[in-house]
């Protein structure tokens, strides 16, 4: 589905995009502050080192745990990448638990970003994305398997998602 949905914004189904909006919150808050991890982990028989999670030198923090994902969806959707990019973090213990980023994008777009580990275990991360074309928009709600696309000749066309067809199954980004 995520591939017919780029295949979609590169036909034009918006017209060129001029603007992203992202959004990523994630169920990660044990993960990377304090010595709980996530639920499951206590259960199984290899559990992660924490240092893994929640040391910045070694990738640990939102921003390369989990930020990245929604970025790298970003930019498989929409096919640009990034020229400048500007960003600010809120941390604990130098890690960073939230992040949010304002990006020009190489067909001169601008596109912001944001994410925290904010979303309590047991509950399902929160994924979306607005993107703004010259032709119309596009919403993509990844966490409710909701996608529209609104087209300025008034036409609205809604994607035929099921319950869990964009469950992420490490197939992708």
């Amino acid at each position: 589905q995520v591939d017919a949905l780029r295949r979609k914004i590169a036909d034009g189904a918006i017209g060129s995009v001029e603007h992203v909006m992202a959004s990523f919150i994630s169920v990660t808050r044990d993960v990377f502050h304090g010595d709980r991890g996530l639920n499951q982990w206590q259960t199984t028989f290899f559990r992660p080192d924490k240092s893994t999670w929640q040391n910045p030198q070694q990738g640990g923090g939102f921003a390369y745990g989990q930020m990245s994902h929604c970025l790298a969806l970003m930019f498989f959707l929409t096919g640009l990448s990034p020229d400048t990019v500007s960003a600010q973090t809120f941390g604990l213990d130098a890690v960073d638990l939230a992040n949010a980023g304002a990006i020009r994008l190489s067909n001169g777009a601008v596109a912001s970003v944001s994410g925290a580990a904010a979303m309590p275990q047991g509950n399902k991360g929160l994924m979306r994305f607005f993107i703004a074309g010259s032709d119309g928009m596009l919403i993509a709600e990844f966490d409710r398997d909701f996608c529209e696309i609104r087209r300025n000749d008034g036409s609205v066309e809604r994607l035929d998602l099921a319950a869990g067809d964009w469950t992420y199954n490490c197939r992708g980004p």
